[in-house]
């Protein structure tokens, strides 16, 4: 990793590319709502993310309850990936969810980047597969798990991407993520708490037992927390050990 990147993919970049970007890079802090990508508005600035959470909303923009997150992001990936497809605009709302650090890149001197550097073009394209099958992965867990389990995963992929283990979180936000209304959300919360796995007060969640928060979780965050290990992978492929056994039967290919 290059020294004082904490984003895996400028890090794997190469010196001129990352260069290139962090010269035309705002180093920018961002609190929660903050929108990064708007529905149908040109995408204007990518996000390097280095901590926090950036989410994908879909659903009835006129109905709170009617939308769902369907992708997070974090310090392994950047935000706007419309932009690489050749895509200028997006129907999805992207906001930041955890206090997010990025570095926000305009939209032309990315694609200049990109074109430039095949290598790291190819990069950016397996982490946007890997956010593809984030997106499919998540709609079987919201299909098949209960809300237990989606909270466990949820809450450890959050707690990866901040890196520590107590960070902000309010009771709208886990509802928003997981779908569910926030009554839900109070007993889930209060039965992960009771069990000893977190602890939840004033809009702080602090992970205390992470193994146990894992035995908790569904099958889908080892998933997902592999898609992107692969993506960094040597030529995208993982060693023998790095695969393991074979995914588990809830894991869905593309």
């Amino acid at each position: 990793m290059a020294p004082g990147i904490t984003n895996r993919l400028l890090a794997a970049a190469s010196a001129e590319t990352r260069d290139a970007l962090l010269a035309a890079a705002e180093h920018v802090t961002l609190e929660p709502k903050h929108p990064m990508i708007q529905p149908e508005r040109p995408i204007e600035n990518v996000y390097f993310i280095e901590t926090g959470v950036a989410s994908m909303i879909l659903g009835d923009t006129t109905r709170a309850d009617q939308l769902i997150e369907v992708s997070t992001t974090g310090p392994e990936g950047f935000v706007g990936v419309p932009l690489l497809l050749h895509a200028p605009v997006s129907t999805a709302n992207v906001f930041v969810q955890i206090p997010v650090v990025a570095y926000r890149v305009p939209a032309s001197s990315f694609k200049a980047a990109v074109a430039a550097d095949p290598a790291f073009h190819n990069l950016l394209l397996r982490f946007a597969h890997a956010m593809l099958m984030q997106i499919a992965q998540v709609a079987t867990c919201n299909r098949i798990h209960n809300i237990n389990e989606r909270a466990a995963r949820w809450l450890l992929m959050s707690r990866d991407r901040v890196d520590r283990d107590t960070f902000p979180l309010t009771q709208e936000f886990l509802a928003q993520m997981l779908g569910v209304r926030r009554q839900a959300v109070n007993a889930t919360a209060g039965e992960l708490q009771e069990a000893g796995l977190i602890n939840y007060s004033r809009g702080l969640i602090t992970v205390v037992d992470r193994v146990g928060l894992e035995r908790a979780a569904c099958p889908c965050y080892g998933i997902i927390r592999d898609l992107f290990d692969r993506v960094f992978a040597v030529d995208g492929v993982p060693s023998a050990a790095e695969a393991g056994t074979e995914a588990d039967a809830t894991a869905i290919s593309i």
